[in-house]
């Protein structure tokens, strides 16, 4: 029989006998509240377990972008900060789906909801005003593999973007250092990275001012292109430069001083933190030991005011006191600033033969010193290149109206010296000169490979003058080309060894300015303050030739006696030697072996140190005594220098009393340095071995003191002043201004 319900009233409800009670059925509905609140809260947490991870990625790609920058590839370090962009675009969106509304109702949620809700903008804005500001820049300026400063522009654009990059990152840094990173990274890398960031900002920021901004702010006014064109030199920018350079090198020394222990230092590679200091002691180190040379170019640079100075190349195939004949003359101008250096032309251009009528030579000049010339071009005869520069600044003065403001004088080898730091020349016939060759090439090949036994003078000397101005400009545009601190230092040391060997000689038409060459001994005077123990010995071809090539000499000085007042008596010996063989004479045409079959025809002067005297003299010539320029002299004249005929000189030096310097005997400079080893003769063979020697008659000296017969029939003392204007460092009356009866050189 079936059960039957039973309904048992209760008030308005009917409870229903056998069903569910309602305690079970309250505890079901709770339970099932619970779980559904466990579902949403393991959701949340996934969601923001997942928001967790998307950040951690945020920080890596951030973290991948500052080491990619770190080893210089900025193309990979954008690539990574757009990908964290991205990201953080996504991470932004999903956290404004429904879901994550709702449930920013749990406080936990809703904390870290604020946290990225204020790291969000922040990111957006650092973005933006840093990184694509900074792909901008770099998408429309690479850089290049090596910054040099011929990329002008290049150059200011990144220091100028420095600059600006710095004013963002001051403003933006801080205020991404006051945030609560530990929602992105729990590690502290990131923290750390916003430290270093400040700390490097901090450390930077003193030579924005000192450093940076000047250096581009120069480079911006005047580009250093502007300095050098093909042609010229912008005087006023190169003096510019050198004293910006001076200003800002003590801020230089000193960043390069810090950066070992700068805070990113650890972040570069000990290449990297090598290189800024290595640049600053090439700089300094460049100042520093050419501090003499620079102020040396500011005075011939002169503030960039007008100027003109002649450049004169010594013929030292043709060997005269000052080291050579006057061959090919060229101009350097400073007009409104810009210096220029003009083409070569034949001294002929710049004086005549005659004397200048404003010149009066000295009894000694005339009758000892330039026999037998006594012209404007002959004056390289004098042993003191101070008075025969000033004879030459009158000469262009009578012939083109102005006077020079300074004279320049140098050897041919200097050629050569040029080109061993400047690189080789091609001339337009396909002759190389370069730092082996070109003072053979010069001094020897251009002359004996065109003036031939048979040849047209005039052909031959069209040829060879053409090759030497050919020459002049192309090592003048060489030298004036790609400068580098290298090749400045190089440059400037053959000048200053050339000054000091008197190789380079320099006279000023000023009197201050001549000073201060006299007190560095740059100016070539005949007597210089402390030489009290030097000795110098001079030459001079005495009819037109070009031999001195084959010339050698020996010198040999014996050790000093002391004598009873205190002075040292020297005895010296030169030997002389004509090394030109047979065959050179029979191949070669007059202008070049003279008209004495290979014969020098010269004169040999030999000066006494300052209060000394020079006694006992005999040699090949005639002998005589003199004084010039404050300096006792005693000279052989009239030799004849036979080809392989040895000739010897002998005399006495002695120094003045309370001397205790040990003498030294400078002789003149021959070429035979620059002889090939083997030195082969016009037909291939090997040079003879000349041992023959003969001595012509000679007329002792007593040993007595000096200021004996002059050849000249005066004593001399020289240094009365001339009215052109400038001091004249000879000057006594004479008969001058007389003409050249034809036995001068040729200016080739």
């Amino acid at each position: 029989m079936a059960k039957q319900r039973k309904n048992i009233p209760t008030g308005d409800v009917a409870v229903e006998t056998g069903t569910r009670s309602p305690i079970k059925t309250i505890s079901w509905g709770l339970l099932l509240i619970i779980v559904l609140l466990a579902a949403l809260l393991v959701l949340a947490g996934r969601e923001f377990s997942g928001m967790t991870f998307q950040a951690r990625s945020v920080k890596n790609s951030i973290l991948q972008a500052v080491e990619s920058l770190n080893e210089g590839d900025l193309s990979e370090s954008f690539r990574k900060l757009e990908l964290a962009d991205e990201k953080v675009s996504a991470m932004e969106a999903a956290l404004e789906t429904p879901l994550h509304i709702r449930l920013r109702s749990i406080p936990r949620v809703q904390q870290k909801w604020e946290q990225y809700q204020t790291l969000f903008p922040l990111w957006h804005r650092g973005y933006e005003e840093i990184v694509l500001y900074a792909r901008a820049f770099w998408e429309e300026n690479p850089l290049p593999e090596e910054m040099s400063i011929q990329e002008t522009e290049t150059l200011v654009a990144y220091l100028n973007f420095a600059d600006g990059l710095m004013d963002r990152l001051n403003i933006f840094t801080p205020e991404l250092a006051a945030q609560d990173l530990y929602i992105l990274d729990r590690q502290g890398k990131l923290t750390t990275s916003c430290e270093l960031l400040q700390q490097t900002l901090d450390f930077c920021e003193p030579y924005r001012e000192s450093l940076l901004r000047p250096v581009a702010k120069m480079l911006h006014d005047v580009p250093p292109s502007s300095i050098k064109t093909d042609e010229s030199f912008q005087v006023r920018a190169l003096l510019r430069y050198l004293d910006f350079i001076e200003d800002i090198l003590p801020a230089a020394k000193e960043l390069s001083q810090a950066l070992p222990e700068a805070p990113f230092a650890g972040q570069l590679s000990g290449e990297t933190l090598e290189k800024l200091p290595a640049l600053v002691e090439k700089v300094s180190g460049f100042l520093r030991s050419n501090e003499d040379m620079i102020e040396l170019a500011r005075l011939i640079l002169a503030g960039g005011e007008d100027r003109t100075y002649l450049l004169i190349a010594l013929n030292a195939a043709e060997l005269r006191a000052v080291n050579g004949f006057p061959g090919q003359v060229g101009e350097i101008t400073i007009r409104d600033g810009v210096l220029q250096i003009g083409s070569f032309d034949s001294i002929r251009s710049y004086m005549k033969v005659s004397m200048p009528r404003s010149i009066k030579l000295t009894p000694t000049e005339a009758n000892a010193l330039i026999i037998p010339f006594k012209s404007s071009w002959d004056v390289c005869c004098l042993p003191d290149y101070e008075r025969a520069a000033y004879i030459w600044s009158r000469g262009c003065e009578e012939m083109l109206g102005y006077v020079p403001d300074g004279i320049l004088s140098m050897e041919p080898s200097l050629v050569q010296k040029l080109l061993a730091v400047g690189g080789p020349i091609t001339l337009s016939d396909g002759t190389e000169l370069n730092g082996e060759n070109a003072t053979r090439l010069l001094q020897h090949d251009f002359y004996y490979d065109n003036f031939t036994a048979d040849c047209n003078s005039y052909s031959a000397d069209s040829i060879a003058n053409a090759l030497f101005t050919e020459v002049a400009a192309l090592t003048m545009e060489q030298v004036m080309g790609d400068l580098s601190i290298e090749k400045l230092s190089g440059y400037l040391s053959i000048l200053r060894d050339g000054l000091e060997e008197s190789s380079i000689r320099f006279w000023m038409e000023r009197e201050e300015e001549e000073n201060f060459l006299k007190q560095r001994n740059w100016a070539g005077s005949l007597q210089v303050e402390g030489d009290e123990a030097v000795s110098r010995i001079y030459f001079n071809t005495t009819a037109a030739c070009k031999l001195s090539w084959f010339l050698d000499e020996e010198l040999t000085v014996e050790e000093g006696v002391p004598n009873k007042d205190g002075s040292i008596t020297y005895d010296v010996t030169l030997t002389l030697t004509n090394t030109v063989t047979p065959e050179v004479i029979k191949a070669s045409h007059s202008y070049l072996i003279g008209f004495s079959a290979g014969s020098f025809l010269c004169n040999v002067y030999m000066f006494a140190p300052d209060g000394g005297k020079i006694t006992y003299l005999k040699g090949g010539g005639s002998v005589g005594y003199g004084e010039y320029m404050g300096l006792q002299f005693g000279m052989v004249y009239g030799i004849i220098l036979r080809p392989g005929k040895p000739l010897s000189i002998h005399y006495k030096v002695t120094t003045a009393p309370g001397v205790e310097k040990t003498l030294q005997v400078i002789p003149f400079r021959t070429l035979k340095e620059y002889w090939p080893e083997d030195k082969p003769t016009a037909d291939g063979t090997e040079p003879e071995i000349y041992t023959e020697y003969t001595e012509s008659p000679v007329t002792e000296e007593p040993t007595e003191s000096g200021g004996t017969t002059d050849p000249g029939g005066s004593t001399d003392s020289g240094g009365s002043t001339d009215p052109g204007g400038s001091t004249d460092p000879g000057g006594s009356t004479d008969s001058g201004g007389s003409t050249d009866s034809g036995g001068s050189t040729d200016p080739t």
